[in-house]
């Protein structure tokens, strides 16, 4: 036992020892090698397995319509995931379409919160801070970037938007606007509508109690 003893003690000096090298170049013997040569495939380097990747890539690209697995923001009683691709395609078809899909998020104070917070940094600038069409960008530079009363969320077009037709606009973009789908997730662009729905209800409510207050006043005799 005590022999059997003795010679593990020496063998691990041994070990040690030779393992121990000044010279960078010598770092000694590898008795792990699995642990200094790793075997996973670097990102972007040339993979060293034809039989795996023909093609020697080792970054491929996902198969076409595939989305990741259980990531990205889940949302609405649907749980749609942000990932999810957009099935409307870019033409007249496609809005009409689109107008019949409906905001997946419930309304409730911290959704619209947050859609009036994104609203202001990438709405605010041309639409205005109200929807008006009278955001800072069109009085810059003595006004080079004038917004049109078609900007206004309050005009007869606009009033008659869906919440679908809302979120295809901000997919592909539509007249002066560009699209929005890089800049804003799907649960980001709802969120947005939701906020700007909110916007255009208060005003509806706003005209027709003025209208009926009009209505309801009797005109000064003459």
């Amino acid at each position: 036992m005590r022999k059997t003893s003795i010679i593990t003690l020496a063998a691990i000096g041994v070990v040690t020892i030779s393992s121990c090298f000044r010279d960078p170049k010598k770092p000694g013997l590898e008795y792990m090698p699995d642990m200094a040569h790793s075997v996973a495939v670097e990102t972007y380097d040339e993979s060293k397995n034809p039989d795996i990747y023909a093609d020697k890539k080792s970054a491929l690209t996902p198969i076409k319509g595939t989305i990741p697995f259980a990531q990205g923001a889940l949302f609405g009683a649907t749980r749609h995931s942000a990932y999810m691709p957009y099935h409307h395609p870019f033409s007249p078809e496609g809005e009409e379409a689109a107008k019949k899909d409906v905001n997946p998020l419930e309304r409730t104070p911290e959704n619209i919160a947050e859609g009036k917070r994104l609203f202001e940094i990438y709405c605010a600038p041309c639409h205005g801070t109200e929807g008006k069409a009278d955001g800072p960008v069109t009085g810059a530079n003595n006004r080079a970037f004038p917004m049109s009363a078609a900007f206004s969320y309050f005009t007869d077009a606009n009033l008659a938007f869906t919440e679908g037709q809302m979120f295809y606009t901000t997919q592909y973009g539509r007249n002066m606007m560009g699209s929005y789908a890089s800049q804003l997730n799907p649960e980001e662009r709802w969120k947005v509508i939701m906020y700007i729905k909110g916007m255009q209800e208060k005003y509806v409510a706003e005209q027709k109690k003025s209208a009926t207050t009009e209505k309801e006043t009797p005109k000064d005799k003459k």
